[in-house]
């Protein structure tokens, strides 16, 4: 069956759901009882210290873990009552270390794997390669060695990977992890842009709290020690810096700033901080020239 039928086969509005969910490795839980839902176009950013079970949650939500307590459903199927080959072909799962998912010669075998593996004929497969490819912008790679990339490279090839077969659900965990600060810019928009043009739903791990200005409109779930501590949106959570410190994270560096000049201007009053800083801008610019 290919997979565009099975894509629109999703049973329910809501792509993914978590009710009361627990996981064990063997050693304690790694996930406390979350609850949580993905509905058609959401994005979804979940925030954590290392160990808070962003990646379990990641993996549960993907099919690729079941629960020891709690549900999981995925576009209305129950994870532990089918098999994991139906769920996967409702989502697109891109690991913190991608070079685990690379093993074809070329770049061009590595996405057209997954085409012809979820059942896409061959003509389907074909323009849907193009396409991704076109919009990752690694056309020109097509047909180099995936071990020859660059770690920025490699990310845009195993996400075209993906989402090649249309998938209902696109989990990424730690996608910025390895990027400077234009190449995390850059990936974070284009990873926007499928979501909105391919109509998935984006759920999206990691502990890079700077990359939140760049998730305005995204809803912002925080883990600590494997329970949700916060969910709302991520303005909300900008503004309230006690989200990040109450988990253990500290937040963006805008926000610290942010928060200096408030404690300086309470104590100093506007006009006096409004001087330093213009103060400071002109030396800046004296010294620039």
């Amino acid at each position: 069956m290919a997979a565009g039928v099975v894509g629109s086969s999703c049973r329910v509005e809501c792509v993914a759901r978590a009710v009361d969910t627990w996981y064990s490795y063997g050693r304690g839980y790694a996930v406390k009882g979350v609850s949580l839902e993905v509905y058609e176009g959401d994005r979804v950013v979940v925030m954590g210290t290392n160990g808070a079970g962003k990646t379990t949650l990641l993996k549960l939500l993907a099919g690729m873990l079941k629960p020891s307590k709690g549900r999981v459903y995925l576009c209305g199927y129950d994870t532990r009552e089918v098999d994991e080959s139906l769920t996967a072909r409702f989502i697109g799962y891109v690991p913190q270390n991608p070079w685990l998912l690379v093993f074809n010669p070329r770049v061009i075998d590595e996405i057209a794997f997954t085409a012809k593996n979820f059942g896409l004929d061959p003509a389907e497969a074909e323009a849907s390669i193009l396409d991704v490819a076109t919009r990752l912008d690694i056309v020109h790679i097509l047909n180099r060695s995936p071990y020859t990339l660059s770690e920025g490279e490699i990310r845009r090839v195993v996400l075209a990977s993906a989402i090649v077969h249309k998938p209902k659900l696109l989990l990424l965990d730690e996608p910025t992890a390895g990027l400077d600060n234009v190449l995390k810019d850059r990936l974070i928009e284009t990873i926007k842009s499928l979501s909105r043009d391919y109509g998935v739903a984006l759920v999206l791990a990691t502990h890079d709290v700077e990359i939140l200005p760049l998730l305005r409109d995204f809803r912002l779930v925080v883990l600590r020690d494997g329970a949700v501590a916060f969910e709302g949106s991520v303005g909300e959570a900008l503004e309230n810096p006690s989200v990040f410190y109450d988990s253990g994270l500290q937040p963006p560096v805008g926000v610290r700033i942010s928060e200096k000049l408030g404690a300086y201007i309470d104590f100093y009053g506007v006009d006096p901080v409004a001087n330093l800083l213009l103060s400071r801008k002109k030396l800046r610019d004296r010294i620039c020239r």
